[in-house]
């Protein structure tokens, strides 16, 4: 999962995104903010093949709660 999400968020947010850490967060990566949020999100439902409540998408704004999350997919 990890090699799975790490990629992801290269494709969203660039390759500078070299390594995920449980604290990186919304607006603490360069583009992770409302509208990085939302691709990221969907890019996260395409890789893993699920689908987040909007309340859900709400509270996964960092990669703490993302991992948590995909753990119980």
């Amino acid at each position: 999962m990890e090699t799975r999400l790490l990629t992801v968020f290269q494709s969203v947010f660039g390759d500078d995104v070299v390594a995920l850490r449980d604290s990186d967060a919304i607006d603490s990566l360069p583009g992770w903010d409302s509208a990085g949020h939302l691709n990221l999100i969907m890019a996260i439902e395409a890789e893993f093949g699920v689908q987040f409540e909007i309340e859900e998408m709400e509270s996964l704004t960092d990669v703490a709660s993302i991992r948590k999350r995909l753990d119980r997919a």
